[in-house]
């Protein structure tokens, strides 16, 4: 049953909408002024419907050229970022494989929980509406906020500055009952929406202070005001929000769409006038002077017959003759389209005009180049901000303990140096174990045994076990690249073609460790990973360098005893 501080709450949560709904924006359209209209215009215009209706004052049709949808997915294209693009840079003097292992890790984490559905969403929602809002919910699931679904205040400078936040979700009986444990009243809020006509119930939730609520700036309540939920948090802990274009005086930012707003209206005008006298030139129109002939000849007349009249017929000219400044017209409108979002033929793919310079080419690339590297920057560390802070706590959290990594979702030359690391761990071990067990090192043929034995029953694992512990200092070794891992074609067979050049001029660098070193640190750099050029060594330590390490992590290690002879039973003694 709703409560008294429930239903204060719905009665501000109603008021403060009406107050979003109403706000004038004084930057904005002047036939979208708010912030709520704006939003509704691009829904309507992105799947071609007129806000005024599809029918003109004559009950024609209305014809929607849309302008607006190409130059947007181009934008999306540009910025396109990709689980695949997010990875896990290992520190000055830090292994490579802890991280690279990570970071396959992690992309596997992330695909079984939709986050590349949710990348795609942020980026085609951001040209398009000019800002996106992701929302962290239980669990640490991140979620796209459609803007339609949400109201805060209109003219804030941002959702930090904003008195108040609110989302607005639909749920059904079966959507609350998973809440049950989670929230109050749940089945309260089930009874409530079992006894509605679309069996859903609008529930709020609110990011603000509130009176009847003190200390606590987070509550959920149904539409009936039955309060499910009260918390106190801390907004980024909520929302995260990135903007297209940044406008004063208003909190949404402004994207391709309403930036093409003129656009759209007005290459919709020139169609509504060349529809119209089409509609008329399409006409075949007689005239004569003879009164006494009125007949349709289109319809009235049979083949062959033959017409007798006073004066003579002739066809009316009702050619259309303003069909070149249509042409121009549009010209016009298309340039300026192009030039507003640098959605130039040679940034779509598509082939530019004949007899277009090979200079001019380049520098239209360039130029779009450019621009969509800024925003795919800014987008890159708006998704860095949410792995780093939302996505990686939580993964860290579930893969703190031992647990299995299936070597399916792994291609050869992957499973070749992962179990080239592991079996480098567990030679270690193998070697360790014997020394405490006989007092003494192993000979070569006994490492040569463990090698063998080792790499065989790692041959016949299908999983792959990642020890406990195995990254709790990846991330404070570690940095989150996602910009510098994007596909440029032309930085990237320069650098290939450099590292060619290095190592066919001194293939020998690679075997001194400190030139090995330099080397891959500026793989790394260049956006190449050493593990997978091949560059970064995978065989097992010696024996010597083995117990040195030994020593150093335990703080003394017995002094073993000289090998004499052959070893005999050695497998034994692996065992």
């Amino acid at each position: 049953m709703a409560s008294d501080a429930g239903k204060n709450l719905i009665k501000t949560i109603t008021d403060e909408k009406g107050e979003y709904e109403k706000k004038q924006l004084e930057f904005a359209p002047s036939f979208a002024r708010t912030t709520p209209n704006i939003i509704s215009l691009i829904d309507m215009y992105w799947v071609d419907k007129f806000q005024g209706g599809d029918v003109d004052e004559n009950g024609w049709k209305r014809a929607f050229y849309n302008v607006i949808e190409n130059p947007t997915l181009v934008a999306s294209k540009q910025i396109d970022l990709d689980t695949k693009d997010i990875r896990i840079k290992a520190s000055d003097g830090k292994s490579f494989y802890p991280s690279w292992i990570y970071t396959r890790d992690l992309n596997l984490w992330m695909k079984k929980r939709n986050f590349g559905m949710i990348l795609n969403e942020f980026i085609y929602s951001l040209p398009k509406y000019g800002f996106i809002i992701a929302k962290k919910a239980d669990g640490n699931k991140v979620f796209n906020v459609h803007p339609a679904s949400i109201v805060f205040e209109a003219d804030a400078k941002d959702l930090e500055t904003s008195r108040y936040i609110t989302a607005e979700h639909k749920m059904a009986e079966h959507q609350l009952e998973v809440m049950i444990g989670t929230w109050e009243n749940v089945k309260i809020a089930m009874n409530e929406a079992r006894m509605e006509t679309t069996k859903r119930i609008k529930v709020f939730e609110r990011y603000g202070q509130h009176p009847n609520f003190k200390g606590k700036n987070y509550q959920i309540v149904t539409e009936k005001g039955t309060v499910l939920h009260t918390d106190k948090k801390e907004l980024k802990d909520l929302y995260r929000m990135l903007k297209w274009d940044n406008i004063r005086g208003r909190l949404a930012g402004r994207g391709v769409v309403e930036k093409l707003f003129e656009a759209q209206i007005n290459r919709n005008r020139v169609e509504d006038f060349k529809n119209t006298g089409l509609d008329w030139t399409s006409k075949i129109i007689f005239q004569s002077k003879d009164t006494s002939f009125l007949r349709n000849l289109l319809t009235d007349v049979e083949n062959g017959e033959v017409l007798t009249s006073s004066e003579p017929l002739t066809q009316v000219n009702n050619q259309e003759k303003n069909l070149p400044a249509y042409r121009d017209f549009t010209q016009e409108w298309d340039k300026n389209i192009r030039e507003r979002t640098f959605a130039y033929p040679e940034v779509s793919g598509e082939r530019p005009p004949a007899g277009t310079p090979l200079g001019t080419t380049q520098a239209t690339l360039a130029q779009a180049g450019g621009f969509y590297d800024m925003k795919r920057e800014e987008l890159g560390l708006f998704i860095k901000g949410i792995i780093t802070d939302w996505i990686i706590p939580e993964f860290k959290k579930e893969r703190r303990l031992e647990h299995k990594l299936m070597l399916g979702e792994f291609d050869e030359d992957e499973i070749t140096k992962i179990r080239g690391v592991f079996q480098t761990r567990e030679v270690n071990k193998q070697i360790m174990n014997y020394i405490s067990k006989n007092g003494k090192m192993p000979n070569e043929q006994t490492v040569e045994l463990i090698k063998a034995t080792t790499a065989e029953t790692l041959k016949k694992q299908k999983e792959l076990i990642i020890p406990k512990g195995y990254y709790d200092n990846v991330q404070e070794n570690a940095d989150v690249i996602i910009t510098n891992e994007m596909v440029d074609v032309a930085a990237k067979l320069t650098t290939y073609q450099t590292v060619f050049t290095m190592l066919s001029q001194n293939p020998q660098m690679l075997d001194d460790p400190r030139s090995r070193r330099l080397f891959n640190r500026w793989m790394d750099l260049g956006g190449l990973n050493p593990i997978e050029a091949g560059t970064v060594d995978t065989d097992p330590p010696t024996v010597e360098s083995a117990v040195t390490g030994a020593s150093a992590n335990r703080g003394s290690a017995p002094r073993p005893s000289p090998v004499r002879g052959n070893v005999r039973g050695t497998s034994q003694a692996v065992v």
